[in-house]
């Protein structure tokens, strides 16, 4: 991903001058001043690093050797220092950028790139790592510790005021109150990890590859519809931490949209495969065809 550089052009308009232009000088013999384009890039447009490894950072062109200053927009994931060296910090996504400012000579300029840390370490601890432990057989493509991760997006759904999200570098996230909506359309295999309470609201993802979906003591009724609606038909990992609830309403209408379904509390149109040490459960209270109005499911 590349900021657009900024590219300031300045000159002096016939109009400006009469028709003599400046100080007498015939218009036509006018000059025109322009900032020189300081062609900053970086070799990169995305790079991932593991905690722990040895990396090669993408390299910055910076062929003028103007004052640069560096900067990570999430510095929980990773630093840069002053002289552009790199502090991996945990797992996650971060853009990395490199500004100069304008003048008399050069135009302003910004760049960036899409860092993207892996963390060993695991992310069962509730921390912000890309990986997990197995499930039991790590041959198997269910097995979710045999999946590269790339990112985790935290949505942190709320009583008082509107679905807050860290961690959406790729812009893949749109917040109505608590109705969260992702739309994976870069096809990155991310995690998406929920927490909190809302008493209206949801979480739908659309996307094309696999998935995974932490509920970390995420307590979310829909008075519409799903909870929870999965429009992607990839796999998808569950991962159930502390105690988490799903729930529409006794009203809940579960109305289409367009060719999609949203037959139950949580919807999934791919396979879903459960892990974790965790409690949900999920409450249909408009259980009009399903003698089940809930059902509670305990990963361990």
């Amino acid at each position: 991903m590349i900021v657009a550089l900024a590219l300031a052009v300045t000159g002096c308009l016939e109009d400006d001058f009469g028709p003599d232009g400046p100080f007498g000088i015939p218009g036509g013999q006018q000059t025109v001043s322009k900032l020189i384009d300081p062609g900053l890039a970086w070799s990169a447009d995305a790079f991932e690093a593991t905690i722990g490894v040895a990396s090669s950072f993408p390299a910055l062109t910076n062929a003028y050797r103007i004052r640069v200053s560096y900067t990570s927009s999430r510095p929980e994931v990773a630093t840069i220092d002053e002289n552009g060296a790199i502090t991996l910090v945990s797992g996650g996504s971060t853009l990395i950028s490199a500004s100069s400012a304008a003048d008399e000579t050069y135009s302003a300029a910004c760049v960036s790139y899409v860092l993207t840390v892996l963390d060993p370490a695991g992310a069962e601890s509730g921390d912000n790592g890309l990986s997990f432990a197995s499930t039991g057989d790590p041959a198997s493509d269910d097995d979710i510790s045999t999946t590269t991760f790339k990112g985790r997006i935290t949505i942190t759904f709320s009583e008082t005021g509107n679905a807050a999200v860290k961690g959406d570098t790729y812009g893949y996230v749109a917040v109505n109150g608590n109705q969260v909506t992702v739309n994976n359309t870069g096809g990155e295999v991310l995690i998406y990890e929920l927490s909190g309470t809302t008493a209206n609201g949801f979480f739908k993802l659309y996307g094309a590859k696999k998935q995974a979906i932490v509920l970390n003591g995420v307590s979310i009724t829909n008075p519409n519809g799903a909870a929870v609606n999965n429009q992607n038909k990839k796999r998808t990992f569950v991962v159930v931490k502390g105690s988490n609830t799903l729930s529409d309403s006794a009203s809940a209408g579960y109305a289409k949209e367009g060719d999609e379904d949203q037959k139950a509390v949580f919807f999934s149109e791919a396979q879903l495969i459960f892990s974790g040490s965790g409690l949900l459960t999920v409450q249909a209270l408009n259980a009009q065809d399903n003698p089940v109005s809930s059902r509670t499911i305990t990963s361990v």
